[in-house]
């Protein structure tokens, strides 16, 4: 006997028929899915790993272009570094001093004046209780103070410490058990600064010979066997842009060996060499096409990518006018595309003249029949290049734009995609609930008249 209307199937308990379900829907819902948006997000997935993978790549290619913008700065050649054959100074030097040979011998250092009254046994021990006029005189100036009977050691320092202009410290130090001194001490080094004192009958003891603990003076030194005197231990008018500091008097003389910092050159051009090749190996491990395995890297065959390497490569293997090349100066590229930095060949070029390394980096000007004309050199060329592609409106800035724009426009082609199949299963689940309620309907309208055939075949 047939089941159910005309074999449609048979009626659930709820009177929903099996073959109109929901997980109908679901099936159907999953291929249309997996041929409209499962393709969309995998060109979203694959976009995210280009971004990452161009982050990464952008962020190597400026280590490269920060290197080669202080290859070519002319600060870079204008530093200069010391050898001190001994103690007893120190040396600041500015930026492109002439490299030179300097010998120092120091025979006294500066030294400020400084003075002591006889002890006294109270802080507010008075002078004298007959008062009298305290007069200092310090670099040419004299400076009055008026003392009156009640007048204490204590007073005298803060009137001291309180003028506005006196070059001279005072202190109150306990030298004993209840006993007390005042010092006086110049703010200044050198026999200038010596303090002298005229106090009539008030008997401090400052103006006595054995209380002057340490006698002002000026700095002495032979500079270059010549005899100077300074009234300060620091010196900067010897030679432009060094400064010496005597710290010590000297048995021998000190040389010092000022040069072009030919180490902090190097160093920079060892770390170049390092970041260029890290940039190749990674630039590599994005480009690359395995034949075996036929795995390909994120930027396979992108132009964008592939040109970086090419363009540097391109330079560093190129001649100058004067048919001069990287290799000439210790630089050269291997069988593998990497580079190598010939140290000892890089040196001897510095130690032979410094300033060809820095005309071939950063170019130079040429004089021919009167006529001069400036040549650019390796690493001015090189931050051209570079720049093109890491600058604001650079290659790679521009191709990073353009992933933003098209990761944007998927994400809008995934909602829409997305939006119209909750639509169209939207609209495909009403009319199955429409169909299975009609279904229902006629089963039931057989299931009466079965009822009355059988019930008249019974009779029968």
């Amino acid at each position: 006997m047939t089941t159910g209307l005309i074999g449609l199937g048979s009626e659930t308990a709820s009177g929903a028929n099996k073959g109109l379900s929901q997980d109908t829907l679901d099936k159907l819902r999953e291929v249309d899915n997996n041929a409209i948006v499962t393709p969309i997000e995998s060109n979203i997935e694959t976009n995210s790993e280009k971004q990452t993978a161009l982050a990464t790549i952008i962020e190597a290619v400026k280590g490269v272009d920060t290197l080669v913008e202080g290859l070519n700065d002319e600060m870079l050649y204008l530093e200069r570094s010391a050898t001190i054959s001994n103690t007893g100074i120190n040396l600041s030097i500015d930026k492109g001093v002439s490299p030179q040979n300097i010998s120092v011998e120091v025979t006294q250092l500066a030294k400020q004046d400084v003075i002591q009254t006889k002890p006294f046994f109270s802080l507010d021990e008075v002078i004298s209780s007959d008062g009298g006029t305290f007069d200092l005189k310090v670099d040419g100036i004299d400076y009055s103070f008026d003392i009156s009977p009640t007048t204490s050691f204590s007073d005298l320092k803060d009137a001291i410490n309180d003028h506005s202009t006196i070059p001279v410290t005072a202190k109150i130090i306990k030298t004993g058990e209840d006993e007390y001194r005042l010092t006086l001490t110049s703010d200044k080094t050198g026999s200038d600064y010596k303090i002298e004192v005229s106090e009539g009958e008030l008997g401090t003891g400052l103006g006595d010979e054995e209380n002057n603990v340490q006698k002002a003076q000026n700095a002495e030194f032979l500079f270059n066997g010549t005899p100077i005197s300074r009234n300060e231990n620091v010196v900067t008018d010897l030679v432009i842009g060094v400064e010496l500091e005597l710290t010590e008097v000297t048995e021998n003389p000190i040389n010092i060996s000022i040069d072009v910092d030919k180490q902090g050159i190097l160093a920079e051009v060892q770390s170049f060499v390092d970041a260029y090749n890290e940039l190749t190996v990674l630039l590599a491990e994005m480009t690359k096409f395995d034949e075996e395995t036929n795995e390909t890297g994120v930027f396979q065959g992108n132009s964008n990518i592939t040109s970086i390497n090419q363009a540097i490569k391109r330079k560093l293997l190129s001649m100058d006018s004067e048919n001069r090349s990287p290799i000439e100066f210790g630089i050269v590229l291997n069988s593998t595309g990497q580079l190598e930095l010939n140290v000892e060949e890089f040196s001897a070029k510095l130690e032979e003249d410094p300033s060809l390394v820095e005309n071939f980096f950063r170019g130079e000007d040429v004089e021919d029949r009167g006529v001069t004309t400036h040549v650019d050199g390796l690493f001015h060329d090189l931050e051209n290049i570079v720049g093109d592609y890491v600058d604001d409106m650079g290659v790679l800035n521009l191709y990073s734009q353009n992933l933003d724009v098209e990761e944007e426009r998927l994400n809008e082609e995934k909602e829409k995609a997305i939006a119209l199949l909750d639509g169209k299963y939207d609209r495909m689940a009403e009319q199955f609930i429409q169909a299975d309620a009609l279904i229902a309907e006629w089963t039931q309208k057989f299931n009466s008249v079965q009822m009355l055939i059988d019930f008249q075949t019974a009779d029968n």
